[in-house]
Order: C-alpha cells, then structure tokens, then sequence
C-alpha cells in the first residue's frame, strides 16, 4: 500500500505518535486539551466532515470501493486546504499591489 492508505489503519497512525516532545504550549497539541478529553470526541468536533468518522467498520474490512472512496474524500479535503491557502496568498498579493498603486 502507498504511505499514505497505510495511514489508514490504527496501528499504523498510533506509531507516529511515539516520541512527540509534548510541552506546555506545543503548537501540536489541541488548544483547551483536558487529560480526560476523548480524542474521537474531540476529532468530531474539530473535523465533521472527516470520512473516516462515517466509517461502519474497521479500516482492514473495507471494501475496495469503499476504500477508494476515502481516499477521494481525504484528496478532495486536501485540494480545497490547498486551494484555500493559495487563494489566501493571491489575496494577499493583490492587495499589497493595490496599495503600491495608489501610493504612486
């Protein structure tokens, strides 16, 4: 499987969390994070629209259809990040040359 299907299974994402150096403040951890919260609670939250929220089974008895399927949600989720934070940048950049412009 590519790197990033095998991130689909549990096991798989539970060993990239090995050796995290969590500090007070660390940009990685939740804001508001409590010791007791539920992480899935807490992923509903901040990422409804996260496919793997809708899944019925485990990752390991997916079908390939249903696999692939996903993957689209997961790809289509990236592209619009993407999108959304080139369009930013675009923005950004028209608007410093509209000033250029009228400070001429």
């Amino acid at each position: 499987l590519p790197e990033v299907w095998r991130l689909y299974f549990a096991s798989v994402r539970a060993a990239t969390f090995r050796n995290w150096p969590f500090t007070e403040g660390c940009a990685c951890t939740p804001e508001r994070w409590e010791p007791d919260d539920d992480p899935l609670e807490e992923h509903k939250k901040h990422s409804a629209d996260c496919g793997f929220l809708s899944l019925q089974k485990e990752p390991a008895n997916l079908t390939v259809q249903e696999f692939l399927k996903l993957d689209k949600l997961r790809m289509r989720k990236a592209l619009k990040k993407e999108v959304s934070q080139k369009m930013t940048k675009v923005e950004d950049k028209a608007k410093m040359q509209r000033c250029g412009i009228k400070n001429l």
